[in-house]
């Protein structure tokens, strides 16, 4: 995801690193903005909720739930929270099975790994 969404921003830093088409690199960016906007709303996964259901999520869901899923890897919750369903909607009502409250709090304390990419301290 991160790349995905600094893509334009680093085009604009280091065209030189890109194949432009001989457009000046804010053009360029321009139109991988609008590539990506199109893209993000057409491309997805499905996945299949926890009774067996399936559930089509776009790239763009995707992105929108990026804090959920710094803590969505836990095997002991449900596979919709795992994709980052909201409680109360359609979606998230299929879920059955949660983490413990103890497994949770000690994740929340890995969260910024994910978010800021980088590796634990050893």
């Amino acid at each position: 995801m991160k790349v995905l969404l600094d893509l334009p921003e680093r085009l604009g830093r280091h065209p030189e690193l890109y194949l432009l088409d001989g457009r000046p690199a804010a053009e360029a960016r321009i139109v991988v903005e609008q590539h990506h906007g199109e893209a993000i709303a057409a491309r997805g996964i499905t996945y299949v909720r926890s009774d067996g259901s399936p559930w089509r999520l776009t790239v763009a869901n995707l992105l929108a739930r990026r804090d959920a899923l710094e803590m969505a890897y836990n095997p002991n919750d449900c596979i919709e929270v795992r994709w980052g369903a909201e409680p109360g909607t359609d979606e998230y009502e299929t879920c059955r099975r949660h983490a413990p409250a103890a497994q949770h709090a000690r994740m929340e304390t890995y969260r910024e790994w994910f978010r800021d990419g980088r590796r634990p301290e050893r």
